[in-house]
């Protein structure tokens, strides 16, 4: 299960389907809070950039032993400085405990290392059909999600005619199969 680092999916998702077997983190609201959090902790931009870049590289490591010497590095190199101390201090205790739950190394035999694709349908979804605002109304939320896959729809059926075949059935279809 992906999600965002709140209890209240996490909760909804337990009453319904038991606990969870493996609980991730959706990378993009990592990302997201770790930004916020070096702009409120870390003073100078060029600072902020260099915590941004090493905690960056961290999260995209695909070798566990790697990963952890960085991980051990980082947080030396944090605590070297004051003008890291407050971000190491909010890493190390927010995020340290739990590496696998956003590291890549940790998702690598998952299958799944984001949802980029389920982003990037909600990003399609509210800028080029909603047009960045808020529908109040269900009916027209409605009327702009059937719009969505009809396009969608139309879209494939034009690929599909042309024998175009996308890289994820490609894919599919070269897994050996078991009968």
């Amino acid at each position: 299960m992906m999600t965002d680092d709140t209890e209240s999916f996490l909760n909804a998702w337990r009453t319904v389907f038991g606990v969870p077997e493996k609980k991730l983190l959706c990378t993009w609201h990592v990302d997201r809070s770790w930004r916020r959090s070096i702009v409120k902790l870390i003073k100078k931009p060029e600072n902020q950039i260099q915590a941004y870049k090493v905690v960056r590289c961290l999260l995209m490591e695909i070798e566990e032993e790697a990963f952890y010497i960085m991980l051990q590095e980082a947080l030396k190199n944090f605590n070297e400085t004051d003008k890291f101390r407050e971000f190491k201090n909010y890493f190390e205790h927010v995020y340290c405990k739990r590496t696998e739950a956003w590291a890549y190394c940790h998702r690598k035999w998952l299958g799944i290392n984001t949802n980029m694709h389920i982003e990037s349908m909600h990003r399609t979804i509210k800028y080029v059909y909603l047009q960045g605002k808020k529908v109040k109304r269900l009916d027209r939320a409605l009327f702009y999600l059937m719009k969505f896959v009809r396009d969608r729809v139309f879209d494939r059926l034009i690929c599909l005619e042309k024998g175009k075949i996308s890289s994820k059935i490609a894919q599919l279809r070269s897994w050996p199969r078991i009968n």
